[in-house]
């Protein structure tokens, strides 16, 4: 996250995050967890910032947490955003997840032999449909 050009900006209520290592820019509600970490490290308010050390990739961390987790009432939500941070492009990252919560389908290395990704990202696909598939 330290290499590339990535921002966020924290307001009043909302964080928004964006860069050339964020696949999908994204905004989140600002919830009590949160509030605690910005306080504790005294990050700036309404002022872009850089990632730039640690306590920033904190919480970005945190925030994705806190997103995927208010989608947690659905696993292809979840599965889609957990490959759209290992790198897999949002459309095809939706593709997969709504593949892989059908019936229909059963999303594999050979299906995923189709798909535009390199063998690294295969690699990790696998891995979370693994995990998706096992509940």
């Amino acid at each position: 996250m330290f290499n590339g050009s990535n921002f966020f900006i924290i307001k009043n209520n909302v964080i928004q995050f964006w860069g050339t290592n964020i696949k999908e820019p994204f905004e989140i509600k600002i919830n009590k967890k949160i509030k605690e970490y910005i306080d504790k490290k005294n990050f700036s308010i309404n002022e872009i910032s850089e990632f730039t050390d640690d306590k920033d990739y904190k919480l970005y961390k945190l925030c994705l947490f806190f997103r995927d987790d208010l989608n947690s009432n659905d696993g292809r939500i979840m599965l889609m955003n957990k490959l759209v941070n290992i790198g897999v492009d949002k459309k095809l990252a939706t593709v997969i997840a709504l593949d892989a919560g059908s019936s229909q389908t059963i999303v594999s290395s050979e299906y995923l032999s189709n798909c535009d990704l390199s063998e690294n990202i295969k690699e990790k696909v696998i891995s979370e449909l693994f995990n998706f598939y096992m509940g």
